[in-house]
């Protein structure tokens, strides 16, 4: 992890992880469906995942965003973003009790369209 934050939300403390990996970091299909069987959901393939994608842009180019929720189990859910890079990949996650996941959204794609690069001295 390069970050881990605590997220305090309308009573619900949410864990956000800011993780680069090299490349791809193993691609869209294999990171979505990594975080699908945390919350014991079957796998989907990449091209399915990607329509349910919402897709934004930031100053490091095109993201997605991802919202995972398993609606029978569990009370936690996940946000999630993939930002690729030239030679890496940024993955953010935010994991939170279901109930608060709506009214966290905003804040959560805020945050990650407010990554750039620093800039050098």
């Amino acid at each position: 992890r390069l970050a881990s934050y605590k997220v305090p939300y309308s009573g619900y403390l949410g864990d956000l992880s800011v993780i680069v990996l090299s490349g791809d970091g193993g691609g869209v299909g294999a990171n979505v469906n990594r975080w699908r069987g945390q919350l014991d959901l079957p796998t989907q393939d990449e091209e399915l995942i990607l329509t349910y994608a919402e897709k934004r842009k930031n100053d490091l180019g095109n993201y997605h965003v991802f919202r995972i929720i398993n609606n029978s189990n569990e009370n936690i859910a996940f946000i999630c973003s993939i930002i690729p890079l030239h030679s890496s990949t940024i993955f953010i996650k935010l994991s939170i009790d279901k109930v608060v996941l709506k009214d966290v959204e905003s804040d959560f794609i805020i945050f990650c369209d407010s990554f750039k690069l620093a800039e050098k001295s």
